[in-house]
């Protein structure tokens, strides 16, 4: 995925602080709600998988500015439902 196993280690750490995922077993983790569940409109959908696409692409590219804008983004659309 092109980012480091401390980094992952973090992130996961911090979405399991927030309820956002469990850890069932050492590296096995489970999504504990999909916050897409909660968008009703069919734009707010397309926007978010537009962003999470593009988030996607700045990590191949390796593009923390990019990453940061679009997280920042789809975060966005959910916080607006």
């Amino acid at each position: 995925m092109g980012v480091s196993r401390t980094y992952a280690s973090e992130r996961l750490k911090r979405l399991v602080e927030h309820n956002h995922v469990e850890k069932i077993a050492p590296g096995l983790y489970e999504l504990v709600d999909d916050p897409r569940d909660d968008l009703a409109d069919d734009d707010d959908v397309e926007e978010l998988k537009g962003h999470v696409r593009a988030a996607g692409r700045a990590i191949e590219d390796q593009n923390v500015d990019a990453l940061r804008r679009h997280v920042r983004a789809a975060c966005e659309v959910l916080d607006n439902e």
